[in-house]
């Protein structure tokens, strides 16, 4: 295929021996970006650290030769009311960050917790679908996307296992509900094989509002006994679910093949919790994406 932009969301430095992520537990970012460029990676997601000036942080990555790539934003509403968007602010910034280091898309997704019913029950499986929720989710997801687009930038949703939009149906009801022109989509390969979705239908019928893809491999036979089981999400992930790219069982080229060669698209390794070292999973990352794209990013 012709040569794409690819990066890494180097997440794997903050995942927990439990299955979570702790973002205060991994290196200091000059370190970080030592790592994945020693890695083979020159362009990283864009997550600038709290406080941090987006003119700052983009000198940290020219000083380590590492691009940005479009990085990642949760949505949050009030307790209670699913439409009602409480960190507007906290988006815009993200945005306008986004805009600053020249970048034009932002995956955007429903945060996480602890005692989420589909993060400590039957995960990756559509437990307690709610239609009236998923309406109200709409008017979450629009009103976060205005924030995103004043600020000259696409947000890209991104449904995932633990969260409200985690099934193939969740996801085509909020792209077919967010207008076009303001939410592209993000998918994440590895959530998506999670949850069951049909990646090659799904990936092929929203493709021209693709900007950005998570990429991943699963251990499918950790993911069949876990489904089995009605596993939940930690329990899953620390029975080894995850892969670098090239080293589980999903035919990830032939997912990628339902993109448009001439499009634009980022493809972000983010392989969220190995048991090997992280170095390691990022060096074998690398070298897929090498095989796969031709060349460095």
């Amino acid at each position: 295929m012709s040569a794409r932009m690819w990066a890494i969301n180097p997440i794997q430095w903050f995942a927990t021996p439990d299955g979570w992520l702790d973002p205060t537990s991994g290196p200091e970012l000059p370190a970080l970006l030592e790592e994945i460029k020693r890695a083979g990676f020159d362009a990283m997601h864009a997550a600038a650290p709290g406080g941090m000036a987006a003119g700052e942080y983009a000198e940290l990555l020219a000083q380590a030769n590492v691009r940005p790539a479009p990085g990642y934003m949760t949505v949050l509403h009030d307790d209670g009311n699913e439409s009602a968007l409480s960190n507007s602010d906290d988006l815009k910034r993200a945005a306008a960050t986004h805009a600053e280091l020249g970048l034009s898309d932002m995956f955007v997704a429903l945060k996480m917790h602890r005692d989420h019913p589909r993060v400590a029950e039957h995960a990756g499986q559509g437990y307690l679908a709610d239609h009236a929720r998923l309406s109200r989710l709409v008017e979450l997801f629009a009103r976060a996307a205005d924030c995103v687009v004043t600020e000259g930038v696409r947000p890209l949703l991104h449904p995932h296992v633990g969260t409200w939009i985690e099934t193939e149906s969740e996801t085509r009801y909020i792209l077919d509900h967010v207008p076009l022109e303001a939410m592209g989509f993000g998918p994440d390969l590895g959530h998506l094989t999670w949850s069951g979705a049909d990646i090659p239908s799904l990936l092929h019928t929203y493709a021209d509002r693709i900007g950005a893809v998570h990429i991943k491999d699963i251990n499918l036979s950790v993911l069949e006994s876990c489904r089995r089981a009605s596993a939940p999400y930690r329990a899953t992930v620390t029975q080894g679910l995850w892969a670098p790219p090239g080293k589980g069982g999903l035919p990830l080229a032939e997912y990628l093949s339902a993109l448009s060669a001439d499009k634009p698209v980022w493809l972000i390794s983010e392989v969220d919790w190995v048991a090997e070292d992280p170095f390691s999973a990022a060096r074998a990352s690398a070298e897929w994406f090498q095989s796969y794209c031709g060349g460095r990013t």
